[in-house]
């Protein structure tokens, strides 16, 4: 399985470790990508959460990393992510630095709210960027299964 990652998954972001956690699986990094395709990568809600949304041709081409993942990997992924409660893996097709052109997995934001498409849209995320809207990690939370359903009442459409 080839999966896009774009946001706090990323090297150097909050939750790389998921990828570098051999216990969850196996996650090879191929290398830096970026979507064939515009789409709005928005930083959203009371965590800063990065959210790519479903409207194709809309926003910036998004710079990102490839990943070869196995399937316990894949569904640890899916669980992080919320897959399908709140983001989708969906295919997009992506460009490699040189150029080739592959189908790979990316989580996105289906069901949202209209005015996050009224958000700065942005072509690469880090949490540590000049936005200053640092990732909010879940071990700063205080019940995470409440957070994960006030997430869903604030972002997403009912």
């Amino acid at each position: 399985h080839i999966v896009f990652v774009y946001g706090t998954l990323k090297t150097g972001q909050p939750n790389h470790y998921i990828l570098k956690d051999p216990d969850n699986g196996v996650a090879d990094y191929i290398c830096t990508a970026e979507t064939a395709n515009k789409w709005p990568l928005v930083i959203a809600s009371k965590y800063n959460v990065p959210y790519l949304l479903y409207k194709k041709h809309c926003g910036k081409k998004i710079y990102g990393e490839l990943y070869s993942v196995d399937k316990n990997m894949r569904d640890k992924m899916d669980d992080f992510e919320g897959h399908p409660r709140f983001y989708r893996r969906l295919e997009v097709q992506v460009l490699t630095a040189d150029g080739t052109s592959i189908k790979a997995w990316a989580y996105f934001l289906v069901e949202f709210k209209p005015q996050l498409l009224e958000l700065e849209t942005h072509d690469v995320y880090n949490t540590y960027g000049d936005h200053g809207l640092r990732y909010v990690e879940g071990c700063e939370r205080n019940d995470p299964e409440a957070e994960i359903n006030a997430l869903i009442a604030e972002i997403k459409l009912s």
